[in-house]
């Protein structure tokens, strides 16, 4: 299991992967008119992430802010091939990467940690499958189920403040539950192969 961080801007290694953004170096852009310039928002810069697999192919994502802040664009491929390139659209900023090797069959799938930004900071999961590092191709994570916010069910008491690792070959989510801050709620996410290719789901009892 590796963890790694901004190349660009920032490096750190870490095991547990804590939904907070990173820093970001605003690029002031402007519109031209016809009588004058108008300043527009502050972008931030691109920020590009090259994360490499245990079989030493490197995948290369890239952070753009068309919108804004609060929202990505992000294209992914492996190091020097774009003909194969991913993309998501109008996603969270990513606030780290993790490789693992969860449906183990020898090669790694990346796993970026995209964080909202505003109160509560909610974490998701962006995922991308290795096809014996010849291709990429989507995994797909399922929306949190409103039901499973009851009462009693998966994700009872949940506000936000995700922190995502990998431990013994499964990717753990874990959140302070509502009214008991001082407790963590963990649940387990493993991969399976359905109809249109891998998903990422909540393992259920």
């Amino acid at each position: 299991m590796k963890i790694y961080s901004l190349v660009s801007l920032f490096s750190a290694s870490l095991l547990w992967i804590a939904c907070g953004s990173g820093p970001k170096t605003p690029n002031t852009e402007t519109a031209t008119t016809d009588t004058n310039t108008v300043k527009t928002e502050s972008l931030p810069l691109p920020r590009v992430w090259e994360i490499k697999t245990s079989t030493g192919k490197t995948m290369v994502a890239t952070e753009t802010h068309p919108k804004g802040a609060s929202l990505s664009n992000i294209k992914i491929q492996f190091q020097g091939d774009s003909t194969g390139a991913l993309s998501f659209t109008d996603v969270d900023p990513i606030s780290s990467a993790v490789t693992a090797d969860l449906d183990k069959n020898g090669f790694d799938e990346l796993y970026l940690v995209s964080t909202s930004v505003g109160t509560g900071t909610y974490g998701n999961i962006i995922g991308v499958s290795s096809n014996r590092d010849k291709s990429l191709s989507y995994i797909f994570v399922p929306e949190m189920d409103p039901n499973d916010l009851k009462p009693g069910k998966l994700f009872d008491g949940y506000e936000g403040y995700d922190r995502y690792a990998i431990e013994n070959g499964t990717l753990i989510r874990r959140f302070p539950i509502k009214g008991d801050t001082n407790n963590l709620k963990s649940i387990n996410y493993q991969v399976m192969l359905g109809e249109g290719g891998l998903i990422l789901a909540p393992k259920r009892k």
